[in-house]
């Protein structure tokens, strides 16, 4: 896992490298002055899939809910 993430931030990095030398608009666009907020889209990232996962849990707990629900009150 942690090999993959260094991938990506190899990948990302040159990326951003390329888009400085050759001044292309779109990666511009992505493009951050500090590696500081690399680091920040890294965390919101990590952050996000750790949120979403709990999310699909709270949404099929609440889809039980639901179901039960529509038994007891035959809706």
């Amino acid at each position: 896992m942690l090999s993959a993430v260094t991938v990506v931030l190899g990948i990302v990095s040159s990326c951003y490298n390329i888009g400085a030398q050759k001044d292309f608009k779109i990666i511009d666009f992505f493009y951050f002055s500090r590696q500081s907020n690399l680091l920040v889209l890294m965390v919101v990232i990590f952050v996000f899939t750790k949120v979403k996962n709990k999310i699909g849990i709270l949404y099929r707990n609440f889809n039980r809910f639901g179901q039960y629900f529509d038994k007891r009150f035959n809706v």
